[in-house]
């Protein structure tokens, strides 16, 4: 699952993901992101650290998925089950590396 209210960045790393042989789902909110999460079981999950709608750190705990995290660290010393923080910029290719130092199998690069 991508959380991502940018449109042209969620595209872009979308279409990378693709790709990379990974099936994506696209949500512009943490609340959509959970009805993904609720109906359709991801291998990870890739959001922006600060969302309007929520907590993303609480909703990581609940939903128990690895995640890269875009954004500043806010402090956190315990991020939830598996998590990697890159910078809110960080290139497709850098989101995928994470990925698979998460675990997640990149099928073709």
């Amino acid at each position: 699952v991508l959380v991502e209210r940018d449109g042209r960045k969620a595209t872009r790393v979308v279409e990378a993901f693709a790709e990379a042989g990974l099936e994506v789902r696209h949500a512009t909110t943490l609340a959509e992101a959970g009805a993904v999460v609720d109906r359709w079981k991801p291998d990870a999950v890739v959001s922006r650290l600060e969302l309007p709608d929520g907590d993303v750190v609480a909703e990581l705990r609940r939903w128990e998925l690895p995640a890269v995290l875009l954004g500043p660290p806010r402090g956190e010393t315990s991020w939830p089950g598996t998590a990697l923080v890159l910078a809110n910029d960080a290139a497709p290719e850098h989101i995928l590396a994470a990925l698979q130092r998460l675990g997640v199998r990149i099928i073709a690069e």
